[in-house]
């Protein structure tokens, strides 16, 4: 994305579960932030079942920080999470994004000559 110019977006369409995954979130953080990309995360996720209780708990925490390391993601490049439920669709999802993505604004502030305000 970084050689992509100007602001952008890159939307995550995940479980949140990273199996054999090299980057930590940071990382994917950070490599955000420098490409200037804001991060929006769609999270599905069916229900863990419980035929096997050890392996469903170990798979529900992984779920569990897999949507924590999502919302992080989203939050601390400017996006936003959401979660693919029943009641909830993707077509709401994707249109809460683009009024997100059309509502941004950009402030600055350019001293005179002088180096003072108001003159």
């Amino acid at each position: 994305m970084r050689r992509q110019p100007g602001r952008k977006a890159f939307i995550l369409l995940a479980d949140g579960v990273a199996y054999r995954d090299d980057t930590s979130i940071g990382t994917a953080i950070e490599l955000a932030q420098r490409a200037d990309t804001i991060l929006y995360s769609i999270r599905f996720s069916d229900p863990v079942k419980a035929y096997r209780p050890v392996r469903a708990a170990i798979l529900a925490a992984a779920k569990e920080r897999g949507k924590e390391d999502l919302a992080r993601m989203a939050k601390e490049t400017g996006g936003e999470a959401f979660e693919a439920v029943h009641g909830r669709s993707i077509d709401e999802i994707y249109q809460q994004i683009g009024d997100a993505l059309r509502n941004q604004y950009s402030l600055g502030i350019h001293a005179g000559k002088t180096g003072h305000f108001g003159q």
